[in-house]
């Protein structure tokens, strides 16, 4: 029989190595919507080939295999869809990046959005694997970037995607993905340096110009279509960075005959971007795409955000306070209560991407959900800034999700926050949606699987070419990253499937819902 490629139309599929006998093993499980090529039947088994993610070393890397799935009676017709669009199954992955966030989702025909992108080569890589085969003359597409905020651990891994088209040795070819970027969205707001000449930056003059309004507060009046306004002196590094990507991205549409990326600010009271739907590849597939936040205002005539300030922290607040919770002027907690807040919409599924909100803007956010000018309620929830202690339960319950995915990690004790918090996980069961007794949280971190590899020596002599040497001398006890992090949602409207690798190739974590009002659990299933 001819080779036919499809998507798998049923939940979840053991892969093994032989079709039946003695040896056999399973060595990966597909779920609903992946690609998979089959090739011919053997003993009652199709004989597949497909891409595993890799279970060995590295962040990820991806490899072709053939394999077979015991179908039972089940024919190829039942198998797979071999019409990408009538498959109807959209694709959502949030990727493990340790501390920061990054999120692909992927349409039933094709069309893909890329969402932050953490602040290491981790979402890179992972790309790579995922979208292999691209070159300068033939890139993949991809219809739009959203940068929720710019802080570097959401952001700055996205220029390590342009940084790989120049990768050389023997495995550059995985590592490489050459985009080709169609459109680019963000908040309006650019970091400055902290330093300027020997001197630290003051919160206020961090994020630009500022000014206040006729009522005294003060807001940031610097918001930008295109990074690239700025000047170079007055952006951090991973802006800079930033820009020469998109310096790149743009040269290659023009050598390909396309126009230069479209790229603006976006948020809940402004226009779009030439007055357009941005996301009208999407609206196509009826999959819409609602921009709740930030909140512009305007100030003298320009369009301006508000300054937040530091938290009041909770222990020290008094019994039904509600006034004063939070003081003075902090850049931070600006740029990250001004996140770009996206709610997705497909049939019955609704997505809330939450950047890093915090309890301020959570806030007014909830206030606006009370009465009726937005609505948060949503299936899945992208957590806000990795699970910090900086959220209002008041938010959560607005939300009231089925599945809440906490993107935290902690390579290191600069980048030790206790993400997530014992408070919000709490307060997340908590507020889950009505009916559900046991809402799901995830945690990207917790869905990686880290091998204890026991003491081991350093020893500089067994290093690769320009790898440097571990300051840490002599034995140290190791981990090994086995299992990549990613928290999967598949759906077509109608149902919702959400899973996880685990350390094992024939253990995942799988949960199925039909979607409604009420929603139902469907299934509760371990393959």
């Amino acid at each position: 029989m001819a080779d036919v490629t499809g998507w798998l139309r049923i939940d979840l599929a053991n892969v093994w190595n032989k079709p039946k006998g003695p040896g056999s093993r399973v060595i990966s499980t597909l779920a609903w919507g992946d690609e998979v090529t089959v090739t011919g039947k053997e003993q009652g088994a199709f004989r597949v080939r497909l891409r595993l993610l890799s279970t060995g070393t590295g962040p990820a890397a991806l490899s072709d295999v053939t394999g077979y799935i015991r179908a039972g009676r089940i024919t190829q017709a039942q198998l797979i869809e071999t019409d990408r669009s009538a498959s109807r199954v959209l694709r959502i992955d949030f990727v493990d990046v340790q501390q920061g966030d990054a999120a692909v989702v992927e349409t039933p025909g094709g069309a893909v959005m890329l969402i932050d992108g953490g602040d290491n080569q981790l979402f890179a890589r992972y790309l790579a694997s995922r979208f292999r085969g691209s070159s300068a003359a033939n890139p993949k597409d991809i219809a739009c970037i959203v940068v929720t905020h710019g802080d570097a651990d959401h952001f700055a891994g996205l220029a390590e995607i342009q940084a790989s088209e120049a990768y050389t040795g023997g495995s550059a070819a995985r590592k490489r993905l050459f985009i080709n970027p169609a459109a680019v969205y963000h908040n309006g707001l650019v970091k400055g340096p902290s330093t300027a000449g020997g001197r630290r930056a003051s919160e206020t003059t961090l994020l630009g110009t500022t000014r206040k309004d006729a009522s005294g507060v003060l807001h940031v009046t610097r918001l930008v279509n295109d990074p690239r306004e700025v000047p170079r002196d007055k952006m951090n590094q991973p802006f800079q960075e930033w820009a020469d990507a998109l310096n790149a991205w743009d040269a290659r549409r023009q050598s390909l005959g396309q126009p230069l990326i479209s790229i603006g600010r976006l948020s809940r009271t402004s226009a779009a971007p030439g007055g357009v739907d941005p996301f009208s590849v999407f609206t196509a597939e009826q999959i819409r795409f609602e921009v709740l936040g930030p909140i512009e205002s305007v100030v003298a005539g320009r369009p301006a955000l508000r300054f937040l300030g530091e938290p009041v922290p909770k222990v020290d607040r008094q019994p039904g306070q509600s006034q004063v919770l939070f003081h003075g002027a902090s850049a931070s907690h600006t740029i990250n209560g001004h996140s770009l807040v996206l709610r997705l919409t497909y049939g019955k599924l609704r997505v809330l991407f939450a950047g890093d909100l915090n309890e301020e803007a959570e806030r007014v956010l909830t206030g606006d959900h009370a009465n009726g000018a937005v609505d948060l309620t949503s299936e899945v929830f992208k957590v806000p800034h990795h699970g910090s202690a900086d959220f209002d339960p008041a938010f959560l319950k607005a939300v009231s999700p089925v599945v809440s995915v906490i993107s935290s990690g902690d390579e290191n004790a600069q980048k030790e926050y206790i993400h997530p918090r014992a408070t919000l996980l709490g307060a997340l069961s908590r507020q889950g949606r009505p009916g559900i007794e046991e809402p799901l949280i995830f945690v990207t971190e917790l869905a990686a699987f880290f091998q204890t590899e026991g003491w081991v020596f350093n020893d500089p002599s067994r290093l690769r070419p320009g790898r440097q040497v571990s300051k840490r001398k002599g034995l140290f006890f190791a981990f090994r990253r086995k299992a990549f992090g990613i928290v999967k949602v598949r759906s077509d409207g109608e149902r919702m499937l959400v899973y996880t690798y685990s350390g094992k190739d024939d253990l995942k974590e799988a949960y199925a819902f039909r979607l409604g009002d009420p929603i139902a659990v469907d299934a509760i299933r371990k393959c």
